[in-house]
């Protein structure tokens, strides 16, 4: 259920759970109908920590899901928002991370869009 008005302003939408991943919504029926209904101007797409914490992270897979979100919304502009930097244990960087981001700034320089950057960069790497 949805209350709209015609004054101008800002509308949020947010979709998604808790470790959800940009594979996550292929198996959404509605995902792509609802998306429809709204025709939003901008898409803020947020996915990284999730996608990149465990184990099983494959950059290869990352970036199919992510071109076929993409694929999906391409109608709006869209702003990436990098992955933080995060630990393995409280002890250890997790490396994943870094190629995530990595593979985001590839993929965005490819289809086009803003990056917002939180990967906090240390000593230039």
């Amino acid at each position: 259920m949805q209350f709209l008005n015609d004054d101008p302003g800002v509308i949020w939408h947010s979709v998604g759970v808790k470790r959800a991943a940009s594979s996550s919504f292929s198996g959404c029926e509605n995902f792509i109908p609802h998306f429809k209904v709204l025709q939003p101007d901008l898409i803020v797409l947020s996915l990284v920590v999730s996608v990149a914490h465990g184990p099983g992270f494959r950059s290869t897979r990352f970036r199919e899901n992510y071109s076929q979100l993409v694929q999906w919304v391409r109608k709006a502009a869209l702003l990436f928002i990098t992955n933080n930097n995060t630990y393995l244990g409280h002890r250890y960087p997790n490396s994943r991370h870094m190629v995530a981001r990595q593979v985001l700034l590839e993929f965005v320089a490819e289809v086009g869009g803003g990056v917002y950057g939180i990967y906090l960069l240390i000593d230039g790497t």
